[in-house]
């Protein structure tokens, strides 16, 4: 709890990071790393009653089972944003999920719809839940020692191969056919 990190928000809204804790399911880590695509950074603000679901089970689409809490202005999804302000408008008691967001390079279901600052991801396995930060609503003379730099926040590394790596791969078939040609 020694962490100290402030969060400006439009119209005067400031906020401590004041913990951050990992919130990683490993078997759910290992299923989104394999799917090939983009992942990003993500917010999704929720009140405190869901965390201990969305911890266990993960983030779901609302409407099978799971009330949709806030409507569907962009359709039925996941909601995140871009920044941790937005999703703090739907974190009453101030925890917010971070996750990683898959941007597949095919499927899912339509994938991630992006709106602006919002992401409507369409398929639960593109979210992965992996860190709850707890915000206080301060005062701007916040005695907080440095700004809150959400790009600090680890993302899983996927498990496929990137392009390069598959370009790599090819060159090197490639060249093993060449040499066998002329041995």
């Amino acid at each position: 709890d020694s962490l100290k990190w402030t969060l400006t928000c439009g119209f005067g809204s400031y906020y401590t990071v004041t913990r951050i804790e990992t919130w990683v399911n490993q078997t759910r880590r290992r299923n989104f790393q394999s799917i090939p695509g983009k992942h990003v950074l993500a917010y999704h603000g929720t009140a405190q009653a869901n965390l201990a679901s969305i911890r266990g089970q993960g983030l779901a689409i609302g409407g099978a089972g799971v009330p949709v809490r806030h409507g569907t202005a962009y359709g039925v999804g996941i909601y995140t944003s871009k920044t941790p302000c937005t999703a703090l408008n739907y974190a009453p008691d101030g925890k917010v999920i971070a996750c990683a967001v898959c941007i597949p390079d095919t499927g899912f279901g339509g994938g991630v719809h992006e709106f602006g600052n919002i992401m409507v991801i369409k398929h639960p396995a593109l979210v992965l839940p992996m860190y709850l930060i707890h915000f206080h609503r301060g005062s701007p003379h916040s005695s907080a020692p440095a700004t809150f730099n959400p790009q600090s926040l680890a993302l899983p590394p996927p498990l496929y191969p990137t392009a390069r790596q598959l370009r790599r791969q090819q060159y090197l078939k490639e060249h093993a056919k060449r040499s066998q040609r002329f041995t």
